[in-house]
This record gives structure tokens, C-alpha cells and sequence, in this order.
């Protein structure tokens, strides 16, 4: 839902973190000229390893050397401008950056807190970006932290102020309009650069944005449409064609947590909540009691609500379910975010959920507390 997409930040925060700096070991091929070298300095360092990852082609780089007396090095090749990280193990070092293929220059001192890369033309386009968007999340932060502390002392199945949590919606939704005021000036600036479809993707593809997506995908030169970045948006507002209000929901089979498959189309004839949601995402489960106390309330009228879970782990999952009290079918195939459904639905964040009709139609989306309870209140009236 549009108002808590920066409450929900920390959730997506996790997803990132996992696809980008989790990266499966796999040496990135020395290759000759042209290619990137970047050469760095990290200063008072011997001995400790340090990474760079990136993805290409849908493929997790992760490559790593040892500082030696202050000093490190990378060699390798790119497709095309791509976000990557350099990093630490323990992540306390942790540069995002844009590499090229050509000499890049990386500064690490952490008495002057002094973490740059330079030789990069797209990573001044992207640092430039990175500057505006810090401020963004800054002020996320705060909210979501004064927003946190509202919940704290309140029982577990206790609802927030309507009042209070209506002032939260609103910061929220004035930080998301200055998100746009940010984003769409940015890519019409720089139509022809990677960062800005790297921007797209962060800001409207990864938070399930699809009218934004498309619109800003817009902006972009023939060129950069067709790099990686571009060719991820298109497929995803293309997936999102086949999800949109009045589509058929596809179908799939999935097991509840006995083990028992459980196919959606077999609960035809009634109207179905399809939730996306995981263990770990604080805010989706924080608001379990308003999802509760829609489902006790129409569920004998008939309405269903079927629970994907993108838990990797099913103790977690079946602890989640028991110790918020969930009374409605619970599916998954503990493959986190390369889940079958997850993947036909082109989910990029949790929660994310659709209202079908009793013939399977979709009806509605990403409905959450009152909105949800609104439109049942208008179907069951």
C-alpha cells in the first residue's frame, strides 16, 4: 500500500541485502584489456580480506584478495556499467559503487572516514544520486523509528491510534512524493546512463511501484532500455500486465505446513486474500491483528485468505503462524524469494497481497488494515 511503502523499508532492506551482498563465491575471470582494475588503498590494513560483489546476466559475482600493507587490487571485466560493492566481511567497510570497465581508484581510511571511488563516470552519476537519497532514507528512518517506539507497550494484539498511525501514513506519503521529486528529474537528466534504470529498479521495481515504473522507464534512451537494468523493469511491468486489476490470477500448488498441496484455484467460489509475506518483516506482522480481525469477520460469509510464505526456514514459519495466532491456510515451499509463486507473480516486496473474486478474478491489490476491511465491507454489504 502506497502510504507504508518507507514503513515497510527495513523489510526490503533485508531482500537486498541478501541478493546483492550474500553473493555465492565465484571468481570473477581475469581477463585482458579492456577491462576494469581498480586499484585501492586502505589504510593501516594488512592481512584482512575484502570483497567485491556485483550481479550480471542474473548471475552473483563475488570476488576477494587480501589487503597487503595497505594496498589492494581488482581485475576483471563488465558487460556494461553495473552497481557493485566493496566490502568487508563483518560489512563494517561497505562501498557501493558503480564499476566500468576502466581504472577505478578506491580510497579506504577509516580515521578520516574516508570511503570513495573515483575513475568512474557513472559513479559520479551515481554518487550524485546516492547524495539525494540519503537524505530520503535519513528521514525514513526517523519516522519509522518514532513509529516503532508508538508500538512499544502496547499488547501484542492491540491496534494503534487510528489518529496516530494516520500521522505516520501521512509523513510517509509526503516522503514518497519527495522520493519522486528526486527520482524522475534524476533519469530525465541522465536518460542514456545505467544508474538512472539502476535508480527505477531500486526505487519502483524492487517496491512493487508499476505506474512509476513504467513511467520513468519511459525517459529512458533506446540504449539503456536494452542494458540489464532496462531489460529488469520491462519484464517486470510486463509480469505486472498479467497481475493487473481484472486478470485471471495464475494459478499454482503449493503445501500448507502438514505437507498437504494446496492448489488456488481450487478455492473458486469465494473471495481469496492471496498474501505474500515472511517471518522476518516486522511491520507486515504488526499488522496481523487488523488482517485478523478482517478474516473472523467475513470468513463465514466466505471469505479466504491463502499465505505465501517466503520463509526459507519452516520452523520459523510455523512459529510465526502459532504465535500470531493465524487462522487461515498457510503454504510454502521455504524458497524464499525463488518461490514458484513469488517468481509468477513478480513479487519484489513484502507484504504484498491481491483480492480475487470467486471466479479467480484479481479485484484489488495490496490492501492492508482499513483499505482491506473497506472493500470487503462493500463486497459483503
Amino acid at each position: 500500500m502506497k502510504k507504508t511503502i518507507f514503513a515497510l523499508t527495513l523489510c526490503g532492506i533485508a531482500i537486498w541485502t541478501s541478493s546483492q551482498v550474500m553473493a555465492q563465491k565465484k571468481t570473477v575471470a581475469k581477463t585482458a584489456s579492456p577491462g576494469f582494475v581498480i586499484n585501492g588503498t586502505f589504510k593501516n590494513v594488512n592481512g584482512e580480506k575484502i570483497y567485491l560483489n556485483y550481479e550480471e546476466n542474473g548471475n552473483k559475482v563475488s570476488d576477494s584478495t587480501i589487503v597487503r600493507n595497505g594496498i589492494f587490487k581488482f581485475k576483471g571485466k563488465v558487460k556494461e556499467p553495473i552497481f557493485s560493492v566493496i566490502k568487508t566481511n563483518d560489512n563494517k567497510i561497505f562501498l557501493g559503487m558503480f564499476l566500468e570497465n576502466t581504472p577505478i581508484t578506491v580510497t579506504i581510511d577509516t580515521t578520516l572516514k574516508i570511503i570513495s571511488a573515483t575513475g568512474s563516470k557513472e559513479n559520479l552519476i551515481y554518487k550524485e544520486w546516492e547524495k539525494k537519497w540519503f537524505i530520503i532514507t535519513n528521514k525514513a528512518g526517523i519516522i519509522y523509528k518514532r513509529l516503532d517506539e508508538a508500538y512499544k507497550g502496547l499488547d501484542k494484539d492491540a491496534k494503534i491510534d487510528p489518529q496516530i498511525r494516520k500521522g505516520f501514513d501521512d509523513e510517509f506519503a509526503k516522503l514518497e512524493i519527495e522520493t519522486d521529486s528526486m527520482v524522475f528529474p534524476s533519469v530525465r537528466q541522465y536518460p542514456n546512463s545505467a544508474v538512472s534504470a539502476f535508480i527505477i529498479v531500486s526505487r519502483y521495481v524492487d517496491w512493487s511501484n508499476p505506474e512509476k515504473a513504467a513511467k520513468s522507464y519511459a525517459l529512458l534512451s533506446d540504449k539503456i532500455k536494452k542494458s540489464d537494468y532496462g531489460r529488469k523493469i520491462s519484464a517486470y511491468i510486463e509480469i505486472d500486465a498479467k497481475t493487473g486489476i481484472g486478470r485471471t490470477a495464475a494459478d499454482f500448488t503449493m503445501n500448507d505446513i502438514s505437507g498437504k498441496p494446496v492448489k488456488l484455484s481450487g478455492l473458486r467460489g469465494q473471495y481469496v486474500l492471496l498474501d505474500f509475506w515472511t517471518s522476518w518483516c516486522g511491520p507486515w506482522r504488526k499488522e496481523n491483528p487488523n488482517v485478523t480481525k478482517a478474516y473472523n469477520k467475513y470468513h463465514e460469509k466466505g471469505f479466504e485468505i491463502i499465505a505465501v510464505s517466503l520463509d526459507n526456514n519452516k520452523e520459523l514459519w510455523e512459529k510465526a503462524v502459532k504465535d500470531d495466532k493465524l487462522p487461515w491456510i498457510h503454504v510454502s515451499d521455504l524458497k524464499g524469494f525463488d518461490s514458484k509463486a513469488v517468481v509468477l507473480y513478480g513479487i519484489k516486496v513484502v507484504p504484498s497481497n491481491f483480492l480475487l473474486d470467486p471466479t479467480g478474478k484479481i479485484v484489488a491489490r495490496n490492501l492492508r488494515g482499513e483499505d482491506l476491511e473497506k472493500k470487503l465491507a462493500e463486497i459483503y454489504r
